[in-house]
C-alpha cells in the first residue's frame, strides 16, 4: 500500500471513530488550570479560594472569616498542599481558620490583609520561607502551633510594641516568635533584668530578661 493510501485509510478510520469520542469542551480544558471553591464558614461562599495550577498562586477572596477545621484532611485544599507556591489573602478577610493553610511546604510568599485578626492552629506549620512574613497590625490572636515546625528568615509585626503586648499568642508551637527572627516594625528591643536566681550546689543560677514589647528570655 502506498504512503498516500495509508494516510487516507488512517484519516477514514479516525472519522469513523469520531462520533464515539468523549465530548470535551474547550472550557473543560481551561478549567483544569485552576482549582476553586468555597472556604467560608461551613464552606459558604463568603470566602472563596482559587489555586492557579500553573503558577502555584493560591488566592482567598471575600469578607469575614474562613472555615475552622479540626483536621487538614477536611480541607478542600487537601491534596494540593505541595502545589502552593504563594498565598494571597485578600482584603476583607478576618481569619485564617484552623488547619486551612496547613503544610504548604513549598510556599515562598505570603501576603496578608490589613483586616486579618486571627491566625489559626497550624496555619503556617512546616512552612520554609526566606521571604519576610509581615503580620498586619490588626492581628490580635495567634493560635497554638500556628508556626509549628516552621522556618522563616524574618517575621515582622507591622503594629507597635504596645499593640503586640495585647496579641494573644498560643503557648505551644510558636517558639519562633520568641527568637530574633521575629521583629516589631520600628522597635528596638530594650531587655532589662527582671529576675535572678542564685546558683546552688545542685542547680545553676538563672537570669530573666524582659523587653517593653512583652518579649522575655
Amino acid at each position: 500500500m502506498s504512503f498516500f493510501k495509508k494516510c487516507v485509510a488512517v484519516f477514514t478510520a479516525m472519522m469513523l471513530l469520531l462520533p464515539f469520542a468523549p465530548n470535551i469542551a474547550a472550557s473543560d480544558v481551561w478549567a483544569a488550570e485552576t482549582v476553586s471553591g468555597n472556604i467560608g464558614p461551613e464552606l459558604s461562599n463568603s470566602v472563596t479560594y482559587s489555586l492557579n495550577l500553573d503558577t502555584g498562586e493560591l488566592t482567598f477572596t471575600g469578607t469575614g472569616p474562613t472555615i475552622n477545621l479540626s483536621s487538614s484532611y477536611d480541607s478542600p485544599l487537601y491534596g494540593y498542599t505541595n502545589l502552593v507556591k504563594s498565598l494571597v489573602v485578600g482584603e476583607g478577610i478576618t481569619t485564617i481558620g484552623d488547619c486551612v493553610t496547613y503544610n504548604f511546604v513549598n510556599c515562598k510568599s505570603i501576603s496578608l490583609p490589613s483586616t486579618l485578626e486571627y491566625i489559626g492552629w497550624a496555619s503556617f506549620a512546616n512552612y520554609n520561607m526566606t521571604a519576610t512574613l509581615e503580620l498586619p497590625a490588626s492581628v490580635n490572636n495567634i493560635n497554638s502551633n500556628a508556626f509549628s515546625g516552621a522556618s522563616f528568615t524574618e517575621i515582622k509585626f507591622l503594629g507597635t510594641a504596645e499593640q503586640w503586648k495585647n496579641v494573644f499568642v498560643g503557648n505551644t508551637g510558636n517558639d519562633i516568635l520568641s527568637t530574633d527572627v521575629f521583629k516589631i516594625q520600628g522597635h528596638e528591643h530594650d531587655y532589662k533584668l527582671v529576675k535572678e536566681t542564685q546558683p546552688t550546689c545542685v542547680s545553676p543560677g538563672k537570669k530573666y530578661y524582659s523587653c517593653s514589647c512583652g518579649r522575655s528570655y
